[in-house]
């Protein structure tokens, strides 16, 4: 009976664990997070829409292995530039700066007359300036 007793009094509530997350010390340490947050977002959607835009390239016959018996792949830099092009786009979105905006800011202007964006002839110029110099 003594047993039952001791048992009567003590406590059997198991505790929950505890809330492991530290309170952010200031409002720096918020926006840090947030923006964290933002950036854990955007890499989720890349994670989930880039295979699937490379799919479909690969698809439609522009695959980025260029040689199919050795496996070589000489796009590899032009592909991370449309992802990174992606990731720059959601970055604005949040109000969030990448160089890639930077670069498209001066690499198009905007026709004022057919209201299209066009590469800047000096831009264009200056890439078949470099094309020539490896030849």
């Amino acid at each position: 009976m003594a047993n039952v007793i001791e048992l009567q009094n003590k406590n059997n509530v198991i505790p929950f664990p505890g809330n492991t997350r530290e309170t952010p010390k200031d409002e720096e340490e918020v926006f840090q997070r947030v923006d964290n947050i933002k950036h854990l977002h955007i890499q989720e959607v890349l994670s989930a829409m880039v295979p699937i835009i490379f799919n479909q390239m690969a698809t439609a016959g522009f695959d980025f292995i260029d040689d199919e018996e050795t496996g070589e792949v000489n796009n590899v830099k032009d592909g991370a530039f449309l992802v990174e092009a992606l990731r720059s786009i959601m970055l604005k979105h949040y109000g969030i700066e990448h160089p890639i905006q930077t670069l498209a800011e001066n690499l198009f202007n905007h026709d004022e007359n057919s209201g299209v964006l066009l590469l800047k002839h000096d831009v264009i110029s200056a890439m078949f300036e470099v094309q020539q110099e490896k030849s």
